[in-house]
């Protein structure tokens, strides 16, 4: 007996049996495949998904690791939203960051011709092989070791690499808009304006090449195991290529922001070496203003009068 003529006796279930005088043992095998894949693929209602990543978790033995955040997306309304954002780019390939069980990985590998999906957990890779489609790519490891050359990037980000995939992602010129769901107070940070307390590094970075769009928040009970916090999704568009910035933006934004509520002319001189009146007020940093409110185009201009090394 095959191994989908064991999958219908052990359930005793036969989806053909009214009908089995007039089909063909060939036609059986594909209604026996067709219901089976059916069953298997996540379904598109919120008890529904939740269920299916339930009985997938059993099915494989697996229990869902702290160590990689590991929170499956068990929310339609999340999954309807990535591919809603990522069909108005129509982008020309993709590449997914965290694929997990495949619940979205199943989706994107059908609605869009090249994608590339990775996954760090050997044990889950297998799982959502079984659900992407061909010509889609399942790559095992870490996605911060490859070269990302790609238009077009999406992650359920694990919360404890969100920082490091949003410094890659902007360093990465190839990759056109980024739909990620980060921690609710990251997209803050990301969008926060200079001068607000969530303003930081990070938000300098990203807004040089970025336009930044918040979208949905999505509460814990969207995932499982539910997270301790909220998420929330953030598009990226990019404006302009990291390589158009000074060499040392990062060093220069690093040093300043060690010291973001100090007086900035104090901070600038220390650090930069940049004491000059005339080229400050250029600059247009006042007296009184502190680092942590210097709007991205001048700390661009500060790391462009920066002479030291990076």
């Amino acid at each position: 007996m095959d191994t989908w003529s064991a999958y219908i006796t052990k359930n005793s279930f036969n989806p053909y049996k009214p009908f089995d005088h007039v089909l063909s043992s060939r036609t059986r095998q594909f209604i026996i495949y067709a219901v089976f894949h059916l069953l298997s693929a996540p379904p598109m209602h919120n008890k529904g998904l939740l269920r299916w990543t339930l009985r997938v978790l059993r099915e494989h033995g697996v229990r869902p690791r702290r160590r990689f955040s590991q929170n499956f997306v068990v929310c339609t309304g999340l999954v309807r939203d990535i591919l809603y954002h990522l069909e108005q780019y129509s982008p020309p390939t993709m590449l997914e960051i965290g694929a997990g069980l495949g619940t979205l990985s199943y989706f994107l590998s059908r609605r869009f011709k090249a994608t590339v999906h990775v996954e760090i957990d050997p044990i889950l890779a297998m799982i959502a092989s079984e659900f992407i489609q061909d010509p889609a790519i399942l790559i095992i490891g870490d996605a911060l070791d490859l070269e990302w050359n790609t238009s077009a990037l999406v992650s359920n980000t694990p919360y404890h690499i969100s920082s490091d995939i949003l410094v890659k992602t902007t360093k990465s010129d190839s990759v056109e808009v980024a739909i990620l769901v980060l921690q609710k107070d990251v997209v803050e940070r990301l969008c926060a304006e200079p001068g607000s307390p969530r303003y930081g590094r990070i938000t300098v970075l990203v807004k040089l090449v970025f336009d930044t769009r918040p979208g949905p928040v999505y509460p814990p009970s969207c995932f499982y195991p539910k997270p301790d916090v909220s998420s929330q999704m953030i598009v990226l568009s990019r404006r302009r290529k990291f390589s158009e910035l000074p060499p040392c933006i990062e060093e220069v934004s690093r040093r300043l922001f060690i010291m973001r509520r100090k007086k900035a002319r104090k901070v600038i001189c220390k650090e930069l070496g940049i004491c000059d009146e005339n080229i400050l007020n250029a600059v247009g940093v006042e007296e009184a203003t502190r680092v942590y409110q210097l709007s991205p185009r001048q700390i661009e201009e500060l790391a462009r009068l920066w002479k030291g090394t990076c």
